[in-house]
């Protein structure tokens, strides 16, 4: 059973930095030819997560740009999923 939590564990943590990889990605208008594979990974992984969301929360308009909280909401619910799975599994 604890194989099984250690996994879920090492998943999510992989999906959450999959998330800060994909933040880091959306401030750099456009990523350099070798790291731009690494956004479309990035950004397929998760959007899978953040794309309901961001149709129930869409992004705020701030002047000449707009703040997606989707991803900030993703980002505490897979923490949240996170500590449920150390609470069940070990």
């Amino acid at each position: 059973m604890a194989y099984i939590g250690m996994f879920l564990h090492y998943a999510i943590q992989f999906f959450v930095i999959a998330l800060i990889v994909r933040v880091i990605f959306s401030w750099i208008p456009e990523p350099p030819s070798p790291l731009d594979k690494v956004d479309d990974l990035a950004t397929a992984m998760t959007e899978w997560a953040c794309g309901p969301i961001r149709r129930l929360i869409p992004p705020v308009p701030m002047g000449g740009i707009a703040l997606d909280l989707s991803v900030l909401v993703v980002f505490f619910l897979a923490q949240g999923a996170n500590q449920l799975v150390s609470l069940v599994f070990y």
